[in-house]
């Protein structure tokens, strides 16, 4: 089922329903959607929404049932400065989160089945992440973008600013098995590989890293290989798969690199 902000009252127009699957568009919600008879709603999408979720509020875990999350550009409800707002998700049947350009500066993420971690996000824009995943399994990231830096991303301490966002995030992720990047993830990590390379690799199952770019940024992935590999020496890769995308041209070339684990 699908609600826009054409419906004047969202809670009566659902009440009555048992409901498995929700979207929401442009709509604003309080903490008392949880209270409205979605006990059992597995799957729910809200799409350029405004949520009553802070530090102190934890929106998401009024869906017990919850498996499938999904928030398109939403932001905060309340007043408070933006950078003093937390966006905190938890749910004990969770497997499936995707975040595409919130308005959160500050991200955190407890839940103990999440199978699928999906972030696009500004890196400039995000301050924070605190990730608790133990089951993770794919992830998909791409938040190369560093818009608050503009020009000066190239001043050293800028640089080392956006290597924190990457450690921190990655350090969550540490127990994924396959992690996607693209081509602008891949271009912010090279222009601070010198601060990474001197980190111990946080992940500690990772199989496989997929690179997908443009055909422009093709130079962006020759450097992926010894990027991985110089970053924390002890990241045992078993395959590096980087997918171009032509431009008008109705194929795909695909490269791929074998990296085995040591006998020991």
């Amino acid at each position: 089922m699908v609600i826009g902000n054409r419906f004047t009252d969202l809670f009566g127009t659902v009440l009555n329903c048992n409901l498995n699957t929700l979207e929401l568009r442009y709509v604003c919600i309080d903490d008392g959607l949880g209270s409205c008879g979605f006990g059992m709603l597995t799957t729910l999408s809200l799409k350029y929404c405004s949520l009553a979720a802070d530090q102190h509020n934890d929106f998401f875990s009024n869906f017990p049932s919850l498996k499938n999350l999904v928030l398109t550009s939403c932001e905060p409800l309340d007043d408070d400065p933006i950078s003093d707002v937390v966006l905190k998700i938890s749910g004990r049947q969770l497997v499936s989160l995707k975040l595409d350009h919130m308005i959160w500066l500050n991200v955190e993420v407890f839940s103990p089945r999440l199978k699928f971690f999906s972030l696009r996000h500004y890196l400039g824009a995000l301050q924070s992440t605190k990730l608790s995943l133990p089951s993770l399994d794919h992830v998909a990231i791409s938040v190369g973008d560093c818009v608050d830096f503009g020009d000066d991303w190239h001043l050293k301490d800028n640089r080392e600013c956006g290597a924190q966002r990457f450690i921190s995030l990655f350090q969550g992720l540490t127990n994924a098995t396959s992690l996607m990047l693209d081509n602008a993830t891949i271009q912010a990590l090279s222009q601070i590989s010198e601060f990474l390379e001197q980190q111990p690799s946080p992940f500690a199952r990772l199989k496989s890293l997929i690179v997908k770019a443009e055909m422009e940024c093709f130079e962006w992935l020759i450097c992926a290989n010894s990027m991985v590999i110089d970053y924390g020496k002890s990241l045992r890769l078993r395959s590096l798969s980087c997918s171009v995308k032509l431009e008008n041209v109705a194929c795909a070339f695909v490269c791929c690199w074998q990296f085995y684990c040591p006998s020991n």
